[in-house]
């Protein structure tokens, strides 16, 4: 917490100080006009015990005039205060969360445990932003006003005081042990809520629609969304409990103690050696002391304490580790000119102690060919791209980018270099032209274009390319899944990458549309270099040199007609698949090659 503060100090300096100056005045107040209303009680019995009205009535009156007027007039600026540094935290700790997100190793992103912390994080970060200043501001106001209260009470009965300090300590451990358990309650909802989250996605989602009605399971989906959150409400019922009752017997016995204390301070009263004020001093003292250690110590030190748990999950977030290389992002980069793309004798796992995803791999991509990756379901194909994207470094081997590893590249250069589209692509509910020039401002254009490369100007046609895409909006079109996926395909090409990788691009189209797409290949593949990961091996065709994956090992390699010809792995899963495309495709396909 103490980063985000002086990040924030640094940035919203004079707003701190006036809320800072705001809070301590707000603070003193409240014993000043305590020990005022005790002087102007006094002066009240005096006078009307026979010494006459003076201006000795005058000043107090008029202090605690001031005074009220003061405490009704502070908390509208420091509302405003509050305001302000609350948006600038918000923006400050979500920036910093997207930073760390740009920098942390792709393979944490892959673990559930990962998106748990996420999800956490994230929802809290305005939380945090709004309870962490107010919090300690309030807490110093209030701290301040304790102890006026504090100095009230022991100076009428210092048997009190020690009462009500015991009181205040035992209040402090309680609050410490009720954040530690709204900590552990918190991690426990985070999976909960994100198993909830998809199980609402299941009942409400378009796309369980046919299989909901088909298979009839709605009903299955609700009984297993009621038992998730029965057993959260239940843990939550248990935590409310078990310190509910702590809290409501501390808060009895402050009113038992001022109480009994104003009980021992009235024979002093009834004999004169104690005067009325002080004692009504002293007793609104007692009674405030407790009402604030309440209301305004407990509230506010329960919110800081429970956001320990909030910056111990940001600091998790922070300490990932993070892809090496990083640091070189925020300098300026030369765009890469590709030449060639190299994997060396390429190893790789995804965990130390798991088994080698591949095994000894090397082969060589040179500018301006066309390639296809091929094999079986987890023989290694998507993370040789992983690899080629450097969301992971080899566990043994090395890749080299014209020569060089490609670690010694920065990221941005990198990022400039690819054009990707990958089967689990991504729908981003926003415009058409947005979903491809990621928000950028784009060349009308050079979209068109893009659209009508990738067989997507008819989408164009159907919504508009301002048109804001997906069910979350009022208005919002939805489109098929092989339309999502030309809006992927136009995506890449937009970016520009001299390398075009393409992880079953086409697996959500049908196989006239797919045609469409290879038979457009050559404009597609114009002066770049493209590497295709594929199932469906009649696009193989069209590829300068095909790699067969099998278990992790390259396993064959060559052009369409000499691995045809070797009868081997290729030959076979092409056989297999022949029946699937019409000869008129294979003709066009032998056209386009």
């Amino acid at each position: 917490m103490s980063w985000y503060l002086k990040r924030l100090w640094k940035e919203q300096r004079a707003a701190l100080s006036l809320l800072i100056l705001i809070t301590l005045i707000t603070g003193l107040l409240t014993p000043v006009i305590v020990q005022y209303e005790r002087e102007l009680i006094d002066a009240l019995q005096g006078a009307l015990s026979g010494s006459g009205w003076d201006l000795r009535l005058l000043q107090p009156a008029l202090i605690l005039l001031g005074c009220y007027g003061i405490t009704y007039l502070l908390p509208c600026g420091s509302e405003l205060l509050y305001e302000k540094l609350r948006a600038a935290g918000e923006g400050l700790l979500s920036r910093s969360s997207l930073e760390k997100l740009q920098r942390i190793e792709y393979r944490f992103l892959e673990e559930p445990d990962t998106a748990d912390l996420l999800s956490r994080v994230a929802k809290q970060n305005e939380q945090a932003a709004q309870a962490v200043v107010r919090s300690c501001c309030e807490l110093l106001g209030a701290a301040i006003s304790v102890i006026g209260f504090f100095l009230f009470v022991f100076s009428a009965s210092w048997i009190s005081g020690l009462a009500f300090l015991g009181l205040f300590i035992l209040l402090l451990f309680f609050s410490n042990r009720s954040a530690k358990g709204f900590y552990h309650i918190n991690r426990q909802f985070s999976e909960t809520e994100r198993r909830v989250m998809y199980l609402d996605k299941v009942v409400n989602g378009r796309s369980f629609a046919h299989e909901k009605k088909l298979f009839g399971f709605t009903d299955y989906v609700g009984r297993l969304r009621s038992d998730y959150l029965l057993g959260q409400r239940k843990a939550q019922r248990r935590f409310d409990r078990k310190f509910a009752v702590a809290f409501s017997l501390i808060d009895t016995a402050g009113y038992l103690c001022a109480i009994v204390m104003m009980a021992l301070m009235l024979p002093s009263v009834w004999d004169q050696t104690l005067s009325i004020g002080v004692f009504i001093a002293a007793s609104h003292a007692a009674l405030n002391l407790n009402l604030t250690a309440q209301t305004r110590v407990l509230s506010n030190l329960d919110r800081l304490l429970e956001l320990r748990g909030y910056w111990k999950d940001r600091r998790l977030l922070m300490e990932l580790p993070e892809q090496s290389g990083e640091a070189a992002e925020t300098e300026a980069h030369a765009p890469v000119s590709l030449r060639s793309i190299e994997f060396r004798n390429v190893s790789f796992r995804y965990k130390e102690e798991g088994p080698d995803v591949l095994q000894n791999v090397s082969f060589r991509l040179e500018a301006g060919k066309h390639y296809a990756l091929v094999g079986a379901n987890g023989s290694g194909k998507s993370t040789i791209v992983k690899l080629l994207l450097r969301l992971y470094d080899p566990s043994q081997g090395e890749i080299l980018l014209n020569g060089q590893k490609l670690q010694r590249y920065s990221r941005q250069s990198l990022r400039g270099l690819y054009s990707a589209v990958f089967q689990d692509f991504s729908r981003y509910y926003v415009s058409l032209r947005d979903n491809i020039t990621l928000g950028e401002p784009g060349d009308p254009a050079r979209l068109a274009e893009t659209l009508r490369l990738a067989r997507a100007d008819a989408i164009t046609d159907k919504v508009g390319t301002d048109t804001l895409l997906g069910e979350i909006y009022e208005g919002g079109r939805n489109l098929s899944g092989g339309e999502w996926q030309r809006i992927a395909f136009a995506r890449a090409l937009y970016q520009g990458g001299e390398l075009l990788l393409l992880d079953e691009p086409t697996s959500a189209l049908d196989p006239i549309s797919e045609s469409e797409i290879y038979t457009q290949f050559g404009e597609l593949s114009a002066h770049k270099t493209t590497l295709f990961i594929t199932h469906r091996l009649a696009s193989t065709r069209m590829a300068d040199e095909i790699l067969v994956l099998d278990q992790g090992r390259i396993a064959e390699r060559g052009e369409h007609a000499s691995l045809m010809e070797a009868a081997g792995l290729y030959a076979r899963m092409y056989e297999s698949q022949k029946k699937w495309y019409s000869e008129s495709w294979e003709g066009e396909a032998d056209e386009t090659a």
